[in-house]
């Protein structure tokens, strides 16, 4: 059995609180810190496969903060065909230290 987990590479900075927003309802998704990895963090997992259709592709923005200041603000376009979600469009890594 395979779990993914959709997520985004930071460097340059360490944030200190992150979360999903799915565009269509505005709902806020906030994943566990146990599917973070070093200096990953998650966008969406397998765990949030029951809010697609299969072959389904919505709009969702990552929001990834250091203390209070929002330092990543990304789109993505992302969906689940018959087993796992995936990603269409959107970052698999940004670099803060350029910014």
């Amino acid at each position: 059995m395979e779990f993914r987990i959709i997520s985004i590479e930071v460097e340059g900075a360490e944030l200190t609180s992150y979360f999903t927003i799915r565009e269509a309802t505005q709902d806020t998704l906030f994943l566990s810190e146990d599917l973070e990895f070093f200096n990953s963090y998650p966008i969406l997992s397998d765990g949030e496969f029951d809010l697609f259709e299969t072959n389904e592709i919505e709009a969702f923005r990552f929001q990834g903060f250091v203390d209070d200041e929002l330092l990543i603000d990304e789109p993505y376009l992302l969906g689940a065909d018959e087993c796992h979600v995936f990603r269409e469009e959107g970052k698999i890594f940004i670099d803060l230290s350029e910014e």
